[in-house]
């Protein structure tokens, strides 16, 4: 299954509340939309509600694992850190497998 992956969005605090992860991250999600071969995008976060009020995800309990035990640091070597694992677009919760989620390498 091929979905995108999303990564490291941040912005000057001086910068937040005009909108900018809000284009930067809609653009990233627009190529979900637009490309039939991407199926969804799955990452994680510490902002959940910034995802599912401002973009259109869902929060999902799947654990992310790698098995590859691949990566720079501990935490990578693992999967995903942050507490919350999202998808876009929420449409797909209601399809999205259970379970452990092996992403074949680092987690990002």
């Amino acid at each position: 299954v091929r979905v995108l992956a999303l990564a490291h969005v941040a912005s000057h605090p001086d910068t937040r509340g005009h909108g900018l992860g809000l284009q930067v991250v809609g653009a990233a999600m627009q190529r979900v939309d637009d490309d039939p071969a991407i199926v969804a995008s799955l990452f994680q976060t510490g902002v959940p509600n910034f995802y599912v009020s401002k973009i259109g995800a869902a929060e999902i309990s799947n654990k992310i694992v790698n098995s590859t035990g691949e990566g720079s640091d501990e935490k990578r070597r693992k999967g995903f850190w942050d507490p919350h694992v999202m998808l876009y677009p929420a449409s797909m919760a209601s399809v999205w497998p259970t379970g452990a989620i092996d992403i074949l390498g680092p987690g990002y």
